[in-house]
């Protein structure tokens, strides 16, 4: 495999990660929508859009004005994470093959200094978004029934292969 396949191959990698991480997110978005839920499964999902927005902006060279737990209503979760997902949807389809092992400088919320490969940045937000639907989830669960389920796998199997 030469270098472009492998970027390539990466490029495929990260739009089907964002592909999955749109839809499970979206399968959250709307279980919360149409549910009695905590008030703190609302606020996890908010938190999923703000650190989406938060990271894409850090990626695309932008201060953030972001507030990492600003909360939103459930009637406004499905078109935010339609925004935020579209753009960074957008972002690994424009972004260029060769620099995903490229890295960004940012400041996290603390002002601290970092420096991270945009590859893990791409990753991070996936198990960053995975984590906090299953807090979600289990948040939910004396509430709703049946609980949604958005396992990877699940998403290949059923839904990817649509």
């Amino acid at each position: 495999m030469n270098s472009f396949e492998k970027f390539q191959y990466m490029k495929d990698h990260f739009i089907d990660l964002q592909l999955y991480n749109q839809w499970a997110n979206g399968v959250v978005a709307d279980s919360l929508e149409k549910n009695d839920v905590p008030e703190k499964a609302t606020d996890l999902m908010s938190h999923i859009i703000n650190a989406n927005i938060l990271w894409l902006d850090r990626l695309e060279g932008r201060d953030s004005g972001v507030e990492v737990w600003k909360s939103y209503d459930n009637g406004q979760l499905k078109e935010l994470l339609k925004r935020s997902d579209y753009a960074l949807m957008n972002f690994v389809n424009n972004f260029d093959e060769s620099k995903f092992s490229d890295k960004i400088d940012y400041m996290n919320s603390k002002g601290e200094k970092f420096s991270s490969g945009i590859s893990e940045i791409l990753i991070h937000l996936n198990i960053h978004a995975a984590y906090h639907r299953g807090q979600i989830i289990s948040l939910m669960k004396d509430k709703v029934s049946p609980l949604p389920n958005t396992d990877y796998i699940h998403y290949a199997r059923k839904i990817k292969s649509i």
